[in-house]
């Protein structure tokens, strides 16, 4: 059975999709480090870790948590 050109499109799409957010979170890692609100691994992966050091920092700046 021949797999479908869209499905490889879609799927190389995705993957592109996620490789862009995970270097957009490893930035954000990278520089709340700098800052001192992240302590944890800098990997790009969203967790509860680099939630918690984005909640800390929009506290810090008056920003509105998100």
């Amino acid at each position: 059975m021949k797999t479908p050109l869209w499905l490889f499109v879609c799927l190389a799409t995705l993957f592109r999709a996620n490789a862009v957010a995970d270097e957009v979170v490893f930035g954000v890692q990278t520089k709340l480090k700098q800052l001192g609100y992240y302590d944890g691994v800098v990997d790009g992966q969203m967790g509860s870790q680099t939630a918690a050091a984005i909640r800390r920092f929009q506290i810090a700046q008056r920003l509105k948590v998100t």
